[in-house]
């Protein structure tokens, strides 16, 4: 499955709502979350900001800011949220942390379905997420006549690999729309970034 909006519109948020989400509805799956914008560490401080749900200093408004500064010894959680805040911190690095991997990913896509194939192996209940598709390229040979046709075997190769007879795993993708989408109304899959 695909999600798309525009660049700035929270797809890496939506990925991160859905993962949070399947992991604690259901506690044996693990959730695979391949990205190539933003850091491992810039993710997981978000899913952890997401997990914890409360504003953590009523004067600032800027959960990210605040866990950001908590981590680096500077402490601007209210007294009022502290202990709420400390246990859901501990709770999500117990229960949530462990199975959610956020791999910060450079290679190609033939590449990353091997190292999704090879993970398949080890455990069959995961959920695989991709923050973006545009991102990826492929070391496919052959006759490739622009980033059109690219993205195209790109989404030929992941749609076979979630295949029951492959991996059977559910894949979600964020996508992004050109830049020429500007309202709801121009929200079409023909104006999917290079038309993946």
């Amino acid at each position: 499955s695909f999600i798309a909006a525009p660049s700035g519109h929270g797809k890496t948020r939506f990925l991160l709502n859905v993962s949070l989400n399947v992991l604690q509805e259901y506690p044996t799956k693990e959730v695979y979350l391949f990205t190539f914008e933003q850091s491992a560490d810039e993710v997981l401080l978000h899913a952890l900001n997401t997990y914890i749900g409360e504003d953590l200093n009523r004067g600032r408004n800027n959960n990210g800011r605040t866990l950001l500064d908590y981590y680096k010894g500077k402490d601007f959680i209210a007294a009022d949220v502290r202990s709420v805040f400390e246990r859901k911190k501990e709770q999500f690095y117990k229960d949530i942390a462990p199975r959610f991997k956020i791999i910060n990913v450079e290679y190609s896509a033939d590449d990353l379905i091997e190292y999704i194939e090879y993970v398949r192996k080890r455990t069959a209940d995961i959920l695989v997420c991709i923050d973006y598709v545009q991102k990826l390229r492929t070391d496919r040979k052959g006759k490739i006549d622009g980033r059109y046709t690219e993205l195209k075997f790109i989404c030929e190769d992941l749609q076979a690999a979630a295949l029951p007879s492959r991996t059977g795993l559910p894949f979600l993708i964020a996508a992004q729309f050109n830049r020429d989408v500007l309202s709801p109304l121009d929200m079409q899959i023909t104006r999917i970034a290079e038309a993946s």
